[in-house]
């Protein structure tokens, strides 16, 4: 750590879900576990999950505060019911340097506004996670110092509603280059998914394991069917299914595990980045199947899990818009079933090629180089 960055502390406090799936809170950590390790001080006041059913990632931490509901229900309009859940007090007994809202759209907005000039801080900055600008006034009432946007398809639909010389473009951050052993994982979950499935996880080399995670394993129909008919050329497959929020449901799960034998769909769990580590160092390819969306995204599936070093195959949509060599991009089904056979038939080549790629998109997007431009901005 260096010296400088230690003794310029500064105090943050930051207005964002946390420790929970979603890509909003994936932002929050990435970047703000970095000011904490920079040595500065951050409090950050994180919504009540538990009115959504939205289940934890990690147990929170004593600088997390929960004092409000998001509007989850019907993006796009405020939910004025949702304001009585927000304990304003909580955020006016912070004092700092700068305050960081993250994802304004989903915010109590009314209490937000009726409480914005009284925050004690120096710096207010918003971080653009909106993929469409939204159309409710109240969104642009609130003065920001600064207005953070991931990359240049966000700055040049978000100047058109705040002033340009306000925006500023910092990166989504990637989590940190950190590969694992494949057999030791495999041997880790193979007891972990014994106790908790009942699944004799195999590690020989003859078994290749395709995973995804959070999204509906009904949205996998068309992924199933490419790896029927690639199963048990040269390998076995076997393709993991872990729900995140909302269990399978049974007789669902009977009949797809029925009907396509290699697959396996897990309990529900939340996964910490530690946990989805476990997982991913076990796996020959990570697969995401998402769906179509009109608005500008970032995959912050993407950014969390290339650190892993498991290769990701993930559809060409709004999704992939921003990415490159570092994913395995398909167009359609034919496209997917190739560049599996490709990637589990290759001599090690195209997953070397895929590592350097990687790697310089981590470096790029490292979350260390992410924080200290919002230090900068703080100070």
């Amino acid at each position: 750590m260096k010296r400088k960055e230690v003794d310029r502390k500064i105090k943050i406090g930051m207005m964002s879900p946390w420790n929970t799936n979603c890509g909003v809170s994936i932002h929050a950590e990435l970047v703000g576990r970095e000011w904490i390790k920079m040595g500065h001080d951050l409090t950050v006041f994180a919504p009540d999950e538990s009115y959504w059913g939205k289940p934890l990632t990690h147990p929170d931490e004593p600088f997390v505060k929960r004092c409000y509901v998001l509007n989850r229900g019907f993006i796009g309009v405020p939910d004025e019911r949702l304001e009585k859940f927000f304990k304003k007090n909580e955020i006016l007994k912070f004092e700092g340097n700068a305050f960081v809202v993250q994802n304004l759209e989903l915010m109590p907005i009314f209490g937000l506004r009726d409480i914005w000039d009284k925050i004690n801080c120096n710096k207010r900055l918003l971080v653009i996670h909106e993929g469409s600008p939204p159309m409710f006034p109240e969104f642009y009432e609130l003065e920001f110092d600064k207005i953070i946007c991931f990359d240049k398809r966000y700055v040049d639909l978000f100047s058109k509603y705040f002033p340009r010389k306000k925006i500023r473009n910092i990166p989504y951050p990637c989590h940190k280059w950190k590969p694992g052993s494949k057999e030791q994982a495999r041997r880790k979950l193979k007891k972990k998914l014994k106790l908790e499935s009942n699944l004799d996880l195999p590690i020989d080399d003859k078994t290749k394991i395709v995973f995804t995670f959070g999204i509906n394993v009904k949205t996998h129909m068309a992924v199933l069917k490419v790896l029927d008919q690639i199963n048990n050329r040269k390998y076995r497959l076997l393709f993991l299914a872990l729900p995140t929020e909302i269990p399978v449901d049974d007789a669902l799960k009977r009949y797809l595990e029925e009907r396509f034998k290699f697959l396996k769909v897990l309990p529900q769990q939340a996964l910490s980045f530690e946990q989805l580590y476990e997982y991913l160092h076990a796996a020959d390819l990570l697969i995401l199947h998402k769906g179509r969306t009109g608005n500008i995204v970032v995959s912050s599936t993407v950014y969390l899990c290339l650190g892993s070093g498991c290769p990701i195959a993930i559809r060409e949509s709004k999704f992939t818009e921003d990415l490159g060599k570092e994913v395995i991009i398909y167009r359609d089904h034919e496209e997917l079933k190739q560049k599996i056979i490709e990637l589990f038939e290759d001599d090690g080549t195209l997953l070397s090629e895929l590592h350097k790629a990687i790697k310089r998109k981590i470096k790029k997007h490292d979350a260390r180089k992410v924080a200290r431009e919002f230090i900068k901005i703080m100070k």
